[in-house]
C-alpha cells in the first residue's frame, strides 16, 4: 500500500519536469521546474527507502 505513494510521488516529479516543455516558459521557469521535478523524485525515492526499511525491521520481529 506505502508503495503506491513513492510511484506517486515519482510520477509528479516526473510531470513537473515535463510541464515546461509543453508552454516553453523563460530558460529560468525550465531550470526552476527540472530541479523541483528532481528533487520530488529523490524524496519520493526516499520515502520508498524508508518504507522499506521498516518492513525489513517489522519481519525481524
Amino acid at each position: 500500500m506505502k508503495f503506491k505513494y513513492q510511484w506517486t510521488i515519482i510520477l509528479i516529479g516526473c510531470g513537473v519536469i515535463l510541464l515546461p516543455l509543453i508552454h516553453f516558459p523563460s530558460a529560468w521557469e525550465t531550470i526552476i521546474h527540472v530541479i523541483l521535478g528532481l528533487f520530488t523524485i529523490v524524496v519520493g525515492a526516499l520515502i520508498g527507502q524508508y518504507h522499506r526499511h521498516d518492513q525489513h525491521h517489522e519481519d525481524k520481529k
